[in-house]
């Protein structure tokens, strides 16, 4: 089992329709390639200089969609965010595998 993990710094301002944009597009886009399954979001519990906040996105797949992800869907994740909130939103990504 892998983890594809998102990390995502959101301006403070747009916390909550980033939250409700996350569940009601991201997720139900990501879900519908059927390549990555079971999002969860998780905040981060750090301290910020400013107002922003931190978020964690988190699908399960198999080794074949992790493929995928990389020659797919990660670019496509980034754009549908960038074009929704620019640079208020940035994200990395790392893959995670259960041990």
């Amino acid at each position: 089992m892998y983890i594809i993990n998102t990390t995502y710094a959101v301006s403070g301002s747009l916390t909550e329709e980033w939250k409700k944009w996350a569940s009601e597009v991201l997720f139900p886009s990501i879900i519908r390639t059927e390549i990555l399954t079971d999002p969860k979001m998780y905040r981060v519990m750090i301290e910020s200089e400013n107002d922003d906040k931190s978020f964690c996105v988190q699908y399960s797949t198999e080794i074949e969609g992790v493929r995928l992800w990389k020659k797919v869907l990660e670019a496509a994740t980034q754009k549908l965010v960038k074009d929704k909130f620019g640079m208020s939103v940035i994200g990395f990504s790392t893959i995670l595998k259960s041990v």
